[in-house]
């Protein structure tokens, strides 16, 4: 087994990860663990297969979600950090990149990343919304900003630039941040709870052709 996906509960008091096989068998249960920040000792919070992503709320939401793979599909479920699985929240064909609202209150799940199209989804009423990102039809990693009003989401320019995008519940989009070179990606991007810093997932890369004579 290997320890991955390390995120912090709604509250802040524990760290939850998951312990997955080092083999990648779908038919192998994955298990969701979690530990006080204070020490002790780890505790199951639920077993699975197909488990790929959760994320938590916060405080003063309790809001958790996970996702896994069911069959060709992904279902996303709601999860309680000490009783383990809840309801299923939404269930989609293909794989799917989504992010919960830092108030617990949406979940916003990219449907079609090559249209642009995003799904913010009501976890109080269940109602969902769909939405072009205008003028972006390429989407990658999606998060949320601290005041859980607008989607934090990767996009490309025409030429092939890597940004981020503040994109609001009607689609509408502004870049907030571009990379410096054609080699600079941007996978994801997680506020600070008051908004002013972030930690940004990016990739650099460098790529050099040489053509060598009388080889």
């Amino acid at each position: 087994m290997e320890t991955v996906l390390p995120s912090l509960s709604a509250d802040g008091s524990k760290i939850l990860f998951v312990d997955a096989p080092r083999v990648n068998d779908p038919l192998i249960p994955i298990r969701l663990m979690s530990m006080s920040l204070s020490g002790g000792m780890r505790r199951m919070v639920l077993e699975d297969r197909g488990i790929n992503h959760f994320l938590c709320a916060r405080t003063p939401s309790s809001v958790c979600v996970f996702s896994k793979f069911v069959g060709t599909a992904v279902s996303l479920t709601a999860l309680d950090t000490e009783r383990g699985k809840g309801r299923e929240l939404a269930r989609l064909e293909g794989w799917h990149n989504w992010s919960v609202s830092p108030n617990g209150s949406q979940l916003v799940i990219v449907t079609d990343e090559l249209l642009g199209r995003l799904r913010f989804l009501s976890l109080d009423t269940g109602k969902s919304r769909d939405v072009i990102v205008k003028g972006w039809p390429l989407l990658t990693g999606i998060g949320w900003t601290a005041d859980s009003a607008s989607a934090l989401v990767g996009s490309w320019t025409p030429s092939r630039t890597s940004v981020i995008l503040e994109v609001d519940m009607e689609g509408n989009a502004q870049v907030l941040l571009e990379g410096d070179s054609r080699t600079q990606v941007f996978a994801w991007v997680i506020p600070s709870p008051d908004g002013r810093y972030a930690v940004l997932n990016s990739f650099t890369g460098e790529n050099n052709v040489w053509m060598v004579d009388d080889f």
